[in-house]
């Protein structure tokens, strides 16, 4: 068994390992690996003829905290080929992963469980749930009271980029990609079918991300303040035909316990950041590929 960085010329080995375990077509994966793949963003088992058996992809992000930015690795495409299964390759490139992390200056790792059954498992090798959204259903006309004034608009990429950049930097504690990765994430969600529009209104400005079947708005994340959002959300359904909405966000956004669900998990490899939900009750992750 051979653990290592990967190689250019294996990125058509790892999209098709990546695609046996997930379901993703193929050809995505290639292109994906193919813009963000450098040798330390990644490590790979090797089976005895020298093909990938397992895989995970370490890429740059950063925690933005209203007093401090610290640099971690979020953990992406995990996954062991299911005829290899069973023989402690995950458990030996989580070790190294985080020896890595450490070798780069990283200070934190960060991952989205793919299901909830692989909490425990990551809770089992030290991992915390820190981040969760919140999940809920809306009925526009119900906030027709709240409604003000507001300009709407689509947006582009450097816009939309700016736009959340804001808003992440201004919570208490935040993760998001670093650099180019922002770039790539745009396109992920213009893939996903995603429209981003930016909002503005007496109470702030902000943007919106959503995907629309029939209906049916679904929110990815409204980046702005709760009462902008809620000022504006009748407008935005009725300017799209929306009915309902489906709202992904901040956990401010809930109403209640019921309407948070866990998303993503956190280890500190230093003990400066240990236990960061307790002086940041409410700390946010979220589009982060993973959706």
């Amino acid at each position: 068994m051979i653990l290592r960085h990967p190689r250019r010329e294996e990125i058509p080995q790892l999209a098709e390992l990546w695609s046996d375990c997930f379901s993703d077509a193929q050809e995505d994966v290639a292109r994906f690996l193919d813009q963000v793949l450098r040798p330390e963003y990644g490590l790979v088992v090797l089976q005895p003829n020298g093909r990938p058996a397992a895989m995970l992809t370490m890429l740059p992000v950063m925690m933005h905290t209203n007093t401090n930015i610290y640099k971690g690795s979020y953990l992406y495409g995990v996954c062991t080929h299911p005829d290899f299964r069973g023989q402690g390759y995950f458990h030996q490139l989580m070790e190294r992963a985080k020896e890595e992390a450490k070798s780069q200056n990283r200070q934190f790792l960060c991952l989205v469980p793919e299901g909830e059954k692989l909490f425990s498992l990551y809770r089992s090798l030290g991992y915390e749930t820190l981040f969760y959204r919140t999940q809920k259903k809306l009925n526009p006309l119900d906030y027709e009271d709240r409604q003000v004034l507001c300009t709407m608009e689509e947006i582009g990429e450097g816009y939309y980029i700016k736009l959340r950049q804001l808003y992440l930097s201004g919570l208490d504690l935040s993760v998001q990609f670093d650099g180019t990765l922002q770039t790539i994430l745009y396109q992920d969600l213009k893939d996903a079918g995603c429209r981003m529009i930016s909002v503005q209104c007496r109470y702030g400005h902000g943007c919106v991300v959503f995907t629309q079947r029939r209906d049916t708005m679904e929110i990815w994340e409204a980046a702005m303040d709760p009462t902008c959002f809620y000022s504006i959300i009748t407008s935005l359904a009725q300017r799209f035909g929306a009915k309902q909405v489906l709202l992904t966000g901040h956990p401010c956004y809930a109403g209640a316990q019921q309407e948070l669900s866990p998303y993503g998990m956190y280890l500190p490899l230093e003990d400066k950041l240990a236990l960061p939900g307790e002086k940041y009750p409410q700390p946010y992750m979220n589009l982060m590929l993973d959706q």
